[in-house]
């Protein structure tokens, strides 16, 4: 009878070691999962702001082209921006640059000196930039001083396009 009772011991110790082995291997194979599954999240996130910022892009260059060409027409246009900027400039490089414009974007002042971009996406710095231009003449005309910075709401901005013969002019709409 103890024979039986020992070898009932050693199979019960034996399932608990099963157990154990069963439990760990699934919590490895939970985290796994888990992992793989939130890099899978992370990447399309970033990939869904890579398409956001490509079609931003798109959408702003192929309005102003038109309306460049579309003299006397004028459009109050809606543009979704990617969530992870908080404001959009479009500077005139025709214009002189304004002093005042280095205080509170220095990068904007710099590519509006080298006359390298006129459309900026900004952050806490101008993260991206576009030249929107046509056979190397830009196409963005502003009013004095010569620049529009406006904050996106809910991922939008709102911006007037008219059309003056080969340049858009660019304004803020009246409210």
């Amino acid at each position: 009878m103890k024979l039986h009772i020992k070898k009932e011991k050693e199979k019960k110790r034996a399932q608990i070691q099963t157990q154990i082995f069963v439990y760990v291997l699934a919590t490895v194979i939970i985290g796994a999962i888990l992992l793989y599954g939130y890099r899978s999240i992370a990447m399309m996130r970033e990939k869904g702001e890579q398409i956001d910022l490509i079609s931003f892009k798109t959408d702003i260059l192929e309005e102003i082209v038109k309306m460049s060409n579309d003299y006397g027409s004028s459009r109050l246009l809606t543009f979704r921006t990617p969530s992870s900027f908080q404001e959009v400039c479009f500077i005139d490089l025709s214009e002189t640059n304004p002093a005042d414009i280095s205080a509170t974007h220095p990068l904007v002042y710099e590519s509006w000196a080298d006359g390298t971009a006129n459309v900026f996406l900004i952050d806490d710095l101008a993260e991206e930039f576009l030249l929107i231009q046509e056979n190397n003449i830009p196409l963005i005309e502003i009013d004095s001083p010569g620049y529009i910075c406006m904050p996106t709401l809910n991922n939008n901005i709102e911006i007037r396009l008219e059309g003056i013969g080969g340049k858009a002019k660019l304004s803020i709409p009246e409210e």
